[in-house]
């Protein structure tokens, strides 16, 4: 099986950190323009996934529980029921 989700990500270049809007934050101070970036979040292999790849490897690695909702994987979620 594919590694687990362990962090929240930006790709352009991939940063991670605790959730995407201290990921933005840190951009903008640097003079970034965030709007040019994908979010995500990286696995422990350190591959990027997008919110919906994200979603679908959480829920098999059962870190979160499909609740029929968006299938799209949201910092909140992984902090609300990440294992």
């Amino acid at each position: 099986m594919a590694g687990r989700i362990i962090s929240a990500a930006i790709l352009g270049p991939i940063r991670t950190g605790p959730d995407h809007a201290a990921l933005l934050s840190q951009v903008i101070r640097e003079g970034g323009r965030p709007v040019e970036w994908t979010h995500g979040f990286v696995d422990a292999d350190g591959d990027f996934l997008d919110r919906a790849g994200a979603y679908k490897r959480a829920v098999a690695c059962r870190q979160i529980v499909a609740d029929g909702g968006p299938k799209v994987l949201t910092s909140e979620m992984m902090r609300e029921g990440g294992r």
